[in-house]
């Protein structure tokens, strides 16, 4: 194994294939991935629509047992700045990795656009870079889930882009209060 420990940020709104694959190929080069939940704190939006445990299932709903063992799930809270974020985020990896040397230590992830601005900013550890899979797109997918309430339509639009969990899972969230208010909204703000 090249790396001791990955660390992966993102706000999995939803957790996606994309995001899976990620995942999958950090652990070929390490047996540790310490998965971040960004927004936490946060309620829910039409961004941010799932709450950290909702994430935190559906991700690790999304993998074998062996892979859950190597799999660390923490919640992130958003932060004032940049600077109170990233100190909150290597506080966090410090209580888990202990003794671990920062040099067997990396930032796994993808450069979306620019709101990955942040994978710079970590300036520890190094960057390990997985390409884009199959350009898949949380913003897309939560599109499809809250313009229509027809879960027919829903579902095939999305069953390849997420796993087989987080489907099972969207499908009993549209069934929610939670998403008919969030789905109100989205008409609205969209009409």
């Amino acid at each position: 194994m090249t790396y001791n420990y990955l660390i992966y940020i993102g706000r999995f709104q939803p957790f996606h294939n994309g995001h899976k694959h990620v995942i999958e190929e950090g652990l070929k080069i390490s047996n540790n991935i310490i998965v971040f939940c960004g927004s936490s704190n946060q309620s829910r939006t039409l961004k941010n629509p799932f709450t950290y445990t909702e994430r935190r299932k559906c991700i690790l709903n999304s993998f074998s047992n062996a892979y859950k063992n190597k799999i660390d799930i923490k919640s992130l809270d958003d932060c004032e700045n940049d600077i109170e974020w990233i100190k909150n985020i290597e506080k966090k990896v410090q209580k888990i990795i202990k003794n671990t040397p920062e040099n067997s230590i990396a930032l796994l992830g993808h450069k979306k656009d620019n709101s990955s601005y942040y994978l710079k900013l970590f300036k520890k550890w190094k960057y390990f870079e997985i390409k884009n899979f199959a350009e898949i797109d949380a913003t897309y997918i939560r599109n499809i889930i809250f313009s229509t309430n027809d879960k027919y339509q829903i579902e095939n639009s999305i069953k390849k882009l997420v796993p087989p969990e987080v489907l099972e899972f969207i499908l009993n969230f549209l069934d929610t209060k939670h998403y008919l208010n969030l789905q109100n909204l989205y008409i609205s703000q969209n009409a």
